[in-house]
């Protein structure tokens, strides 16, 4: 849900028509990833972890699968929707993203495996899915500044949770940014990136003459406000329930403030 909300932001924000069956690809298509990441994760610890998330997980692995199985379906059908040009220009996020929780490396590594460039890959992957709407339609300064708001965005929420998993990163011997750096320094990254998100936005809202862009962007603005707070509460939070339920949904936030607004206007 997350992941198409993020999409759709695209389109409201500028005032395009939305693509369904491109909501349904990046819907059906996160879907699968996710799920193949729980399965195969949870293999990969193995008896390391058998409590909160990794016990769900282990019990409802049926469920998860039935859930890949379904994807896949909708998947394929939404790619034999769209255009070849579309599915083009996504292969390359697509491979990423699978070679993200398929073992294809050897030793069995994926690329979340290998040091520093988990969240990287995230982000890079979600900003350029989330604006890839975007292309010919607008122009290159507000495309541009649009992905690296986006980057920055999900970069930013992104951190605490390999916070909150340095002791399972440290079990499989990954290294990661927040494992370098330490708590306080990845709040101020936090921070920071947060506030080269917004400085993103005053620049697209700032070259546009279009009252449009300006009203969407106001609450795209509140939305981040919301998510420092969300952010910045998480520092002394290791419930899996806040991580997965309240932080991630930051990214429905958005979508929700947006969608209020224009239901308003």
């Amino acid at each position: 849900m997350g992941a198409t909300l993020f999409t759709v932001e695209s389109y409201w924000a500028y005032g395009l028509p939305v693509n369904h069956y491109y909501l349904l690809l990046v819907f059906s298509g996160t879907l699968l990833i996710y799920s193949l990441h729980r399965i195969i994760g949870i293999s990969k610890l193995s008896l390391v972890q058998n409590s909160g998330r990794f016990k769900v997980i282990r019990q409802y692995k049926s469920h998860i699968q039935f859930y890949i199985f379904l994807s896949f379906l909708l998947l394929n059908w939404a790619m034999w929707k769209l255009g070849t040009d579309t599915l083009w220009r996504l292969s390359g996020a697509g491979l990423i993203s699978m070679a993200y929780v398929v073992p294809f490396f050897g030793g069995g590594r994926r690329l979340r495996d290998f040091n520093y460039i988990k969240i990287i890959l995230i982000s890079a992957v979600w900003a350029y899915v989330s604006v890839l709407p975007l292309i010919g339609e607008i122009k290159f300064t507000f495309l541009a500044l649009t992905a690296l708001e986006r980057f920055v965005f999900i970069f930013a929420i992104t951190l605490p949770f390999d916070l909150r998993d340095l002791s399972i990163d440290s079990s499989t011997q990954l290294i990661t940014i927040p494992k370098i750096i330490g708590q306080k320094s990845t709040y101020w990254l936090c921070t920071i990136l947060m506030v080269t998100g917004l400085i993103s936005l005053f620049f697209v809202v700032r070259n546009s003459i279009q009252a449009y862009y300006l009203s969407s962007h106001i609450m795209i603005h509140l939305s981040y406000l919301i998510t420092f707070t969300v952010m910045m509460i998480a520092k002394d939070k290791q419930s899996d329930l806040y991580y997965s339920g309240l932080l991630d949904s930051t990214l429905v936030i958005r979508g929700l403030v947006m969608w209020v607004f224009l239901l308003v206007i």
